[in-house]
């Protein structure tokens, strides 16, 4: 181990054999369920010789360190794994879009029925609304009342209503 090495309380320790190490380790990496008596009996020796090791060597704040470090590596892993998912479903979505964008220009426009056209035109103000994030409806709360509650689609429903309009675009096409 070179001077510019961190060295880490889960490392080996001052005083301690390559026994013990090997021990820790077991002890160590048996998670957090883990305990002597377990460890003591997967290995085949008594739990009173493990006692007596982690109490010479601090297993206990070294587990404890290292949790913390795995549970800290986990979210690094889990946010990064996120990142990704978010540009993958991105660049999905952005396929998606020009998917039917391209249908949507394929139409003409003397082929669409007027309920049609207004169905398009519809579907269309609706979602550039949805993707602006402004409300799409406005519902008075009472007869008497003009103060009105704003409906926002979240996303399963903005997804819902995508689906009707492609399925609208299949039946005007």
């Amino acid at each position: 181990m070179t001077t510019t090495e961190i060295v880490q309380p889960w490392d080996r320790v001052s005083g301690e054999s390559s026994r013990s190490l090997e021990l820790f380790s077991r002890y160590r990496d048996e998670g957090l369920n883990r305990s002597l008596r377990k460890t003591a009996e997967a290995i085949g020796v008594s739990k009173r010789l493990l006692e007596r090791m982690s109490a010479t060597h601090s297993w206990q704040m070294r587990v404890r360190a290292f949790d913390r470090e795995q549970d800290q590596q986990r979210q690094l892993d889990n946010r990064a794994a996120q990142r990704e998912m978010v540009e993958r479903h991105a660049a999905l979505a952005t396929l998606a879009q020009q998917k039917a964008l391209e249908r949507i220009r394929a139409l003409s426009a003397e082929t669409l029925s007027p309920t049609a056209a207004l169905r398009l035109l519809d579907w269309g103000v609706k979602i550039e609304r949805l993707s602006r994030g402004v409300p799409t409806e406005h519902v008075a709360s009472s007869e008497y009342d003009s103060a009105s509650d704003d409906v926002v689609l979240d996303g399963e429903e903005l997804a819902s209503e995508l689906r009707m309009f492609l399925l609208a675009l299949e039946q005007v096409a």
